[in-house]
């Protein structure tokens, strides 16, 4: 499950950045930006995506589901 957050017209991630085949993936994905994001108050590397119909088509065909929830703050 990817559990991403609505900022503007883009959808943004936490994640491992050590896990090289997930951060593989999401390069597949249009106007993927990589880099610091706020989360809880802690600052936390993670991703940013275009919330497109594209993107979601990708993410389901690579096996993932989407999870939107609340707005978090891009440093």
């Amino acid at each position: 499950m990817i559990d991403a957050e609505v900022s503007g017209d883009r959808l943004v991630i936490c994640f491992n950045e050590q896990d090289q085949e997930y951060r593989a993936f999401l390069e597949t994905l249009e106007g993927i930006e990589f880099g610091p994001i706020t989360f809880d108050d802690n600052e936390e590397f993670g991703a940013s995506f275009l919330n497109s119909k594209e993107n979601s088509d990708k993410i389901k065909a690579a096996g993932y589901s989407l999870m939107i929830s609340s707005k978090i703050s891009e440093k």
